[in-house]
Parts: structure tokens; C-alpha cells; sequence
């Protein structure tokens, strides 16, 4: 059985910058594949253990403003990626993360 999700989530592909030691934002070949308020997922070859703090930005479709956050890494994903969660977010970020994605969902069949 599996276990109750606390956010909707839904799957896109965005792309991803992650800060670096010197506080540069870079683009990065991975991909940002599911959201939802409380985290998301990141198809990646780059390998952080469970716990580690990332800060990342991302762009959802559409918008005109790049997300930018804190997170904590909660799973290795199968070795597929990571499974983060949302550790710092603006309250405004959290809100357009979270009116997107129940946009997409109440907009499918």
C-alpha cells in the first residue's frame, strides 16, 4: 500500500540551476520531472546522500520569475535521482508552485 502524499504532485520536465560553493547559480544538465508544494524530484547522475542541503532555482512553464529554494534531500530516488523536499521558500514561491500545479491538475481529464 502506498503511503498517503501530504501535496499533490504533478510530473513536468523544467530545467535546473544548482548554487555552487561560491554562490554562483549554474545550469545544469539535470531535470526537474515531479513537483508539488512540498518538494520535488530531480532525474540526475549526481549522487548526495539522504540529507544533504542543495540550494536550487528553477522556472515553471510560463512564469516570469525563476523559483528559488533550500532543500533537503529525502531519498536517492533508486539511483534514478533525488527525491528533495522543500526546506526555505519564499511564501510567494510556495504559493505559485502550489496554484501551478492545481492548475495542471484541474485542468486534466
Amino acid at each position: 500500500m502506498e503511503p498517503t502524499r501530504r501535496f499533490p504532485r504533478l510530473t513536468l520536465q523544467t530545467e535546473l540551476w544548482l548554487r555552487q560553493q561560491d554562490g554562483e547559480f549554474i545550469r545544469t544538465n539535470d531535470k526537474l520531472t515531479v513537483l508539488s508544494e512540498g518538494g520535488c524530484f530531480i532525474e540526475t547522475s549526481l549522487r548526495y546522500p539522504v540529507g544533504s542541503t542543495l540550494h536550487l532555482r528553477f522556472k515553471l512553464p510560463r512564469a516570469t520569475a525563476p523559483i528559488t529554494c533550500v532543500v533537503v534531500v529525502r531519498n536517492t530516488g533508486g539511483g534514478t535521482g533525488l527525491g528533495v523536499e522543500f526546506t526555505w521558500i519564499s511564501p510567494e514561491d510556495r504559493h505559485q508552485i502550489k496554484s501551478f500545479v492545481d492548475r495542471q491538475l484541474s485542468a486534466r481529464p
